[in-house]
C-alpha cells in the first residue's frame, strides 16, 4: 500500500500541527504516515494505491 501525495499535500502533511509526530516516520529516505509508505510528487491528485 502506498499513499501517493502531490507535493503540496505532502508539505501540508509534514506541517499540520494536528498530526502527532509519532504518526510520521522517516527511514532510509522513505517517509511513512501511520505505517503506510508515502510517495511525494508525480501525481496530479493524491491517492492511496493498494496494489
Amino acid at each position: 500500500m502506498t499513499l501517493r501525495l502531490t507535493l503540496g499535500d505532502a508539505s501540508l502533511l509534514k506541517r499540520d500541527p494536528g498530526i502527532a509526530v509519532s504518526d510520521i516516520s522517516f527511514d532510509g529516505g522513505t517517509m511513512r504516515y501511520l505505517g503506510v509508505k508515502v510517495q511525494e510528487g508525480g501525481v496530479a491528485e493524491s491517492e492511496l494505491v493498494t496494489a
